[in-house]
């Protein structure tokens, strides 16, 4: 998305049972105030009850999510963010993904990985990492191919990704093409979690 929010909520009534749920976010602009986000909301009358299950890049750097207050109810976890400036503005501007959960107390299972989006087939999710890492929304079943969702495991983002479409190289836990030290994140996060079952297991590499 080339504006400079990917999603915005700008309302004036206390609305209930709004929820973002299950997408694959982008915008590389901002506004003349240098402002840009992927999801913006003007929360002064809106309290939220879930933003969950999104994977949200900003490429301009720029925030993955705004709010105006910090007025909030309701559930933002389960998201997966990717910004070189900031994750998050809530009163205050993170550039600190930890700084981000701790400041705000939100975003407990939240993740702060690359999508891998393939820009040439609909911001497809090429980061077979953020399979089984979010959690049930029992509105959405399906993905936005049609594709069943995992109903206890969901994939995180807009695609479901599927155990048969997961490539695994030996040491690459980050999925970044390279094994090295920056793999260990990778491995803690995952330590002691089950992914999705494989489909008809081999030894080939």
């Amino acid at each position: 998305i080339t504006h400079k929010y990917g999603i915005s909520v700008v309302a004036y009534y206390d609305y209930e049972n709004l929820a973002i749920s299950d997408n694959n976010i982008y915008t590389d602009s901002v506004d003349e105030s240098g402002i840009g986000a992927c999801i913006y909301v003007n929360n002064t009358y809106v309290p939220f009850n879930s933003i969950i299950n999104n994977n949200i890049e900003n490429g301009r750097g720029r925030a993955g999510i705004y709010f105006t207050s910090t007025k909030l109810r309701g559930t933002i976890d389960y998201n997966n963010y990717y910004s070189a400036d900031s994750f998050g503005y809530f009163a205050a501007k993170y550039t600190n993904f930890k700084a981000f959960q701790i400041g705000t107390g939100l975003e407990k299972h939240g993740l702060n990985f690359d999508p891998k989006y393939d820009f040439n087939n609909n911001l497809k999710t090429g980061n077979a990492i953020l399979a089984g890492k979010g959690t049930p929304f029992a509105s959405v079943k399906y993905d936005i191919d049609g594709n069943l969702r995992n109903l206890s495991k969901p994939s995180i983002g807009a695609y479901e990704i599927s155990s048969d479409s997961i490539k695994v190289w030996p040491g690459d836990a980050n999925n970044n093409g390279k094994a090295d030290i920056n793999d260990l994140l990778s491995i803690g996060v995952g330590y002691n979690n089950t992914g999705p079952k494989r489909i008809n297991p081999t030894t080939t590499w």
